[in-house]
């Protein structure tokens, strides 16, 4: 089952075509996907060697993808404890 969701995503993502490449309509769907800006950090620092400075700006954004999706988890998957 994750077979069908992930590998579209790394697709879309960029993983392994550019983003750059692809149609409008699809990189705009790939701003939405965090992959997205966890594949351009680690390119980042391991094929192109920038420094943690020059990649902040995905792992700000990778922390609010997570900021988000942990409030969204805590919000639905509430659950009372006595």
């Amino acid at each position: 089952m994750s077979m069908l969701i992930s590998m579209p995503t790394m697709f879309l993502a960029g993983v392994f075509f550019p983003v750059q490449a692809m149609p409008k309509a699809l990189q705009a769907l790939a701003n939405f996907l965090p992959i997205t800006y966890a594949s351009d950090a680690l390119r980042g620092v391991m094929v192109k060697g920038f420094p943690l400075t020059m990649i902040a700006s995905s792992v700000l954004i990778l922390l609010l993808f997570l900021v988000l999706i942990m409030g969204t988890v805590f919000m639905v998957f509430k659950r009372d404890i006595e």
